[in-house]
């Protein structure tokens, strides 16, 4: 549905892809007719008659539309869109920054589009370039070798305190019983969303027996509990930040995207799914010898990555031959060695 302008009071009223229809109000603003002109150009924008489909992105055309109605009243102006002049946009736009321009010449052409309403030389004045320009930030410097160590340490501490507070957590949800039989306390809630996963308060409810306002009151803690047994999108971060400063990859490489969770009756996986996965790198799978333990990963030095790519390998290369079609056998690049940058292992 394309968004309509209601007049009385001033609002916005629209429907965006995927949501219901909503009502924005402009507000009181000190020149009316400006900011009906400046709504009708904004209406215009919206989908489906325009690029705008977010919800966000109206709104902020929406500050900056009420932000340029303020400012132009407190330079005296009091007319419509019709009047506006080109000393009194210049001035606008030469002290604001480049978001508020972008926006308000938007807002502009599109009314002037569908009334054509400006004066000619604001027309070409609105329709032409921009006096300001987005702001390029210059590249952040890289990380000192000591930075890199202490952020290292911190995600290290980190990592080991949410181990830590799962496994206690594992180890109160085994002395729990079903909340609906023993009643609600902390090792019973563990031993319930062990079984039913990170479920929200509703279905805590429904199992219960009670209603959601019942539950509200009576299932404290219930947060801090799925926390500690399935960790959050910000509990991944310290994990994924020390696997990439381990392994060098980079961090499009690494996605915070879905927490892979696991409820049974003894054990929870909360591991965070890279979104390029490991499973392909020789030290990435796991590895058994005769004895049933898995060997030990030989440590590496920055000479070993051009052994292993000579005709001559290192004896403590793990990698596994390539036989090319005239069967001669030729060493494969040691992908191992991309696993480990550094001497530091999590203990």
């Amino acid at each position: 549905m394309p968004a309509e302008v209601i007049r009385e009071p001033l609002a916005l009223k629209l429907s965006l892809p995927g949501q219901a229809t909503e009502l924005i109000a402009i507000g009181d603003l000190p020149n009316l007719l400006l900011a009906t002109d400046l709504t009708e150009g904004l209406a215009a924008l919206i989908h489906p008659n325009g690029p705008l489909a977010k919800r966000t992105t109206v709104m902020s055309f929406t500050y900056t539309l009420r932000r340029m109605v303020r400012e132009l009243r407190a330079d005296g102006f009091v007319g419509s869109a019709g009047e506006l002049t080109r000393p009194l946009l210049a001035s606008f736009w030469l002290r604001s920054q480049y978001l508020v321009e972008y926006r308000t010449r938007a807002v502009l052409r599109a009314f002037d589009e569908r009334h054509q309403a400006l004066a000619d030389p604001v027309r070409q004045m609105v329709f032409g370039t921009n006096y300001t320009r987005p702001v390029v930030g210059s590249p952040l410097p890289p990380y000192e070798p000591a930075e890199w160590n202490r952020l290292i340490d911190l995600c290290k501490a980190e990592v080991r305190r949410l181990g830590d507070r799962h496994r206690a957590m594992l180890a109160l949800a085994e002395e729990g019983t079903d909340p609906a039989v023993g009643g609600w306390d902390k090792a019973n809630a563990a031993w319930l969303l062990l079984r039913l996963g990170p479920v929200s308060r509703a279905v805590v409810a429904k199992h219960l027996g009670l209603t959601r306002e019942e539950a509200r009151q009576g299932s404290l803690g219930l947060e801090e509990i799925r926390n500690a047994l399935f960790p959050t999108h910000a509990d991944a971060v310290p994990y994924l930040l020390l696997l990439g400063a381990w392994t060098g990859i980079v961090p499009d490489g690494l996605t915070t995207g879905p927490l892979k969770h696991s409820a049974s009756s003894k054990t929870a996986s909360c591991q965070p799914v890279p979104a390029r996965t490991l499973s392909w790198l020789p030290s990435a799978r796991s590895r058994t010898n005769s004895k049933g333990t898995s060997p030990a990963r030989p440590r590496w030095s920055p000479t070993d990555r051009s052994n292993c790519c000579s005709r001559r390998r290192p004896q403590s290369c793990t990698c596994p031959p390539r036989t090319t079609a005239g069967s001669r056998t030729r060493p494969k690049p040691c992908v191992s060695s991309w696993l480990a940058p550094s001497r530091r292992r999590l203990r």
